[in-house]
């Protein structure tokens, strides 16, 4: 509606610097004449003195946190909202997919009715009543002659056939790509006819409304969120480890087109917390940077409660006494330019791995053929994508680059290192054999090697990595000791998670790592994922309070020892490998 409003008008901002900043990046295609604030502008002074002539052609946007005043500049002048002006925030809605739009003008269809679409129903559409449904589709008879959530169920042959403009949402991930290829062969498009029911969110909203209020933390433009990306399970994407609440928002791969994915509007906000520096969705913990800068810690999945909050409550829990919410730090930043495809994609959906750490599974697990099939289906689509457009690929963020069919068939494959060039193979190194490195080193231009290790000695090794034999895993290192002294690897790096099993092991740890020849060594902070209670975690597990910061007895080790000067060690620091 607003849309359709400002096509026909010359549109202004009346707002403080970086609200309008942020607004303008994001909404990038809507022109802005002008930007004017309460006192100095152009616009201000031709306002006061020719109102009404100025109020037939303009529109104005209202960019400003105490906005109340700025609503009664307008309404005083006569202007009206919604049809002279509008608050920024009654935008933030068009960033989420349209569907309640489509559901007014197109009979929409809930393509699923197993676990899905329950979810889908019980999560969304419930709670969404202004989202009109005609009906779900099933594919099986006996669900067709039952009702679902109250809605008649279809074949998709019915509804394909009596219905031309219908629109699908396919609330089915284990059978999206066999519904997707139907609608195509039907001559359906993908966002306009159909679409994954992960894409009916409300998050880019949501992820506007939160950093727009938020207040900046640090000057620091992060590069991560312009170069790379992380592909996860069924191909969710991620920026980096610290930023864990985009691999819940995003549209999967798996579900949509890349550029759909990189450019698209969960992605764009995401860029504008590094843009801005509030840095809204990055996690202190994980994220040494952040950290540092003095972010503050949010239950990322709680997403309905904090979008509950007034504005100034918003602000309030986020200042922390830190700086004015409007600081812009640096306007150049809203010049960076996105790349159509990042130069750096890590690889991360396949958990399968020849060892079973006690912080992270119970079990060995490798992929089964079923659950192959169905990675294969992602692994082809990220060929096609980092074919044309990768500098470097990293293996892997999930499970073991040498214990994973998927990940291997990418490591071996002589065509795709060639094209690529630029490898980086994080491993537990017991599967990092003379021959598995010999392969890679034979097609490979240039490798990086990330070692994750765990203890120092045998014992504490094969407590904390259940499955390793370290003596071989030591062979192993022996060997790409020597290939980095013959300059064969580019970089070796070592990474060990500390714990309170092998935190007396860190000074031996980074003994044993330099004597390899590593580059960097990096100590992190272990993470619970889900293996311990929160009070056994903290109390027995973990060497770091909730706060983040680290207890007495590390603190006491590495201020004793000197080996922690060394400027290839990095403590609780990112490391790009």
């Amino acid at each position: 509606m607003i849309i359709n409003q400002i096509k026909e008008k010359n549109v202004y901002i009346y707002g403080d610097e970086r609200f309008s900043r942020d607004f303008m990046y994001v909404f990038d295609s809507i022109t802005i004449v002008d930007v004017f604030d309460d006192v100095e502008s152009s616009f201000a002074k031709e306002w006061e003195s020719n109102c009404d002539k100025l109020k037939e052609n303009a529109f104005i946007i209202v960019c400003k946190y105490e906005k109340e005043k700025a609503i009664c500049n307008l309404e005083s002048a006569g202007y009206i909202r919604n049809k002279d002006y509008a608050i920024a925030d009654s935008f933030f809605p068009l960033l989420d997919f349209p569907i309640k739009k489509i559901s007014q003008e197109r009979n929409v269809y809930i393509w699923g009715t197993g676990d899905d679409g329950r979810f889908f129903w019980s999560s969304y559409l419930n709670k969404h009543p202004e989202v009109q449904i005609r009906g779900f589709i099933d594919e099986n008879k006996s669900r067709q002659e039952m009702s679902f959530a109250g809605y008649q169920v279809y074949s998709s042959q019915y509804v394909l056939e009596t219905d031309k403009s219908a629109f699908f949402v396919i609330a089915s991930r284990k059978y999206y790509w066999e519904i997707s290829t139907k609608l195509k062969e039907s001559g359906k498009e993908q966002d306009t006819d159909y679409v994954s029911y992960i894409a009916i969110n409300s998050d880019a909203s949501y992820m506007m409304r939160r950093t727009v209020y938020d207040v900046p933390k640090s000057e620091y433009l992060c590069p991560k969120f312009f170069r790379q990306i992380e592909l996860k399970t069924e191909g969710r994407p991620l920026i980096c480890g610290g930023m864990p609440m985009l691999l819940n928002l995003g549209v999967p791969l798996y579900y949509s087109e890349w550029r759909n994915v990189w450019q698209s509007n969960v992605m764009k906000v995401a860029r504008l917390s590094a843009i801005n520096g509030t840095y809204s969705f990055c996690n202190t913990k994980a994220c040494s940077h952040m950290r540092e800068s003095g972010n503050c810690e949010y239950n990322v999945n709680n997403i309905e409660q904090i979008a509950n909050l007034s504005e100034e409550e918003l602000t309030f829990q986020r200042q922390k006494n830190r700086v004015s919410v409007d600081k812009v730090y640096n306007a150049e930043n809203y010049n960076t330019i996105v790349a159509d495809y990042p130069d750096t994609f890590q690889f991360g959906w396949d958990d399968s791995c020849n060892l079973h750490c006690p912080s992270c599974r119970e079990c060995v697990h490798v992929a089964s053929e079923e659950e192959n099939a169905r990675l294969q289906c992602f692994t082809d689509r990220i060929y096609d994508l980092c074919y044309n457009h990768a500098k470097k690929v990293k293996i892997a963020g999930l499970g073991e680059a040498f214990a994973s069919k998927q990940y291997m068939q990418m490591l071996f494959d002589e065509k795709f290192a060639k094209k690529v060039k630029s490898l980086g193979v994080l491993s537990n190194g017991l599967l990092a054999t003379p021959d598995n490195m010999n392969r890679i080193l034979e097609i490979w231009q240039d490798v990086n090697v990330f070692i994750s290790m765990d203890g120092a000695t045998a014992e504490t090794a094969e407590m904390l990595r259940a499955g390793i034999n370290f003596e071989k895993w030591k062979q192993n290192m022996n060997y790409i000791s020597k290939l980095k002294r013959e300059g064969r690897i580019n970089k070796l790096a070592f990474n060990f998670v500390v714990q309170r099993s092998n935190f007396r092991e860190m000074p031996l740890f980074a003994e044993m790592c330099l004597a390899y020849g590593a580059d960097y060594i990096k100590y992190s902070q272990i993470f619970n994922w889900g293996s311990y209670s929160e009070q056994e975690f903290e109390e027995q597990i973990s060497m770091f309070y909730s706060t983040g910061e680290p207890k007495e007895e590390l603190r006491n080790l590495i201020d004793s020892n000197s080996i922690f000067l060394d400027e290839r060690i990095h403590l609780f620091k990112w490391v790009n490998w």
